[in-house]
C-alpha cells in the first residue's frame, strides 16, 4: 500500500493531535489572527473558547515564545509544567500562527520606520 505525502502529513498531525491531548487534556488552542499594535504585535489565541491575546515586542514570536507567555497567562497547572509547554508550543505550531510571523515583523518594520525614520 502507498501512502502519498498529504496522506502521510495528515496521519502525523492525527497521532500528534492524539498525543497533544493526553498531554494535556481538555486543552484546546485555536489561533485567532493578529494585530500591528503600533511597533509590537498582539497576537489572538482561544484556549478552550476564552480569548487569549498576548501583547508582544520584538521582530518576531516564534511559538516557544508564544507557548511560554500563554502558559503563564493560564497559570498552574500548565504555567510551570514543560511537557505541557512543550505541548502547548506544537498545538501553537499547528495553529497557523507561523505562517503570519514574517507579516507581523514587516508590519512592526514598517511602522518603526514611518515612525522614527529622519530625512536628511
Amino acid at each position: 500500500m502507498k501512502i502519498t505525502k498529504t496522506q502521510l502529513k495528515q496521519i502525523i498531525k492525527e497521532e500528534l493531535s492524539k498525543v497533544l491531548k493526553e498531554a494535556v487534556p481538555g486543552l484546546n488552542i485555536e489561533y485567532d489572527g493578529w494585530d500591528n499594535e503600533y511597533d509590537q504585535t498582539l497576537w489572538h489565541f482561544k484556549v478552550n473558547g476564552k480569548e487569549f491575546d498576548i501583547l508582544w515586542a520584538g521582530s518576531s514570536a516564534d511559538a516557544d515564545d508564544l507557548a511560554d507567555a500563554l502558559a503563564d497567562r493560564l497559570g498552574s497547572p500548565y504555567k510551570e509544567n514543560p511537557e505541557a509547554i512543550a505541548a502547548i508550543e506544537e498545538l501553537i505550531k499547528n495553529s497557523g500562527q507561523q505562517a503570519d510571523v514574517q507579516k507581523a515583523a514587516a508590519a512592526m518594520q514598517g511602522y518603526a520606520d514611518d515612525q522614527y525614520s529622519y530625512e536628511q
